[in-house]
């Protein structure tokens, strides 16, 4: 019987703390498009790697040879950006992520996709939502 109640507290516990430090309640209707308008990038963004064999330092760079404006959020708001360097292991990779509300305590979150190329030819996509760590002052 201990068992039994142990496991339901643990359960519990699991359940009521999903999602304290990863927000996977932000408005869904936004999140959705904003990962759909930023997944637009990924074709501009792969013909400039096959144009410079980089990514570029800045999404402006993009316009106006591969977009004609850059796209902004449902918000309203400009998408940021980052390539991170070649590794051994990567080819590269970029990440676009953008900040929003919250739903469930109206508090901002910051959300991105992101893909990574390998060397082998292989490629992985991500996408997450996550409390972004307060600026250092």
């Amino acid at each position: 019987m201990r068992i039994k109640q142990y496991l339901a507290a643990i359960l519990l516990i699991a359940t009521t703390t999903a999602g304290c430090t990863h927000y996977p309640t932000e408005a869904a209707s936004n999140r959705s498009s904003n990962e759909a308008i930023a997944r637009k990038l990924y074709a501009p963004l792969e013909q400039y790697f096959a144009d410079y064999k980089t990514y570029p330092e800045q999404l402006s760079s993009l316009v106006p040879k591969y977009i004609t404006k850059l796209p902004t959020t449902a918000d309203g708001n400009d998408f940021q950006y980052r390539a991170t360097p070649v590794t051994r292991k990567q080819k590269t990779s970029f990440s676009i992520y953008w900040y929003q509300r919250n739903l469930r305590d109206n508090k901002i979150i910051a959300c991105s996709v992101a893909r990574t190329s390998y060397k082998s030819g292989e490629t992985s996509e991500t996408n997450d939502c996550w409390k972004p760590r307060k600026p250092d002052h």
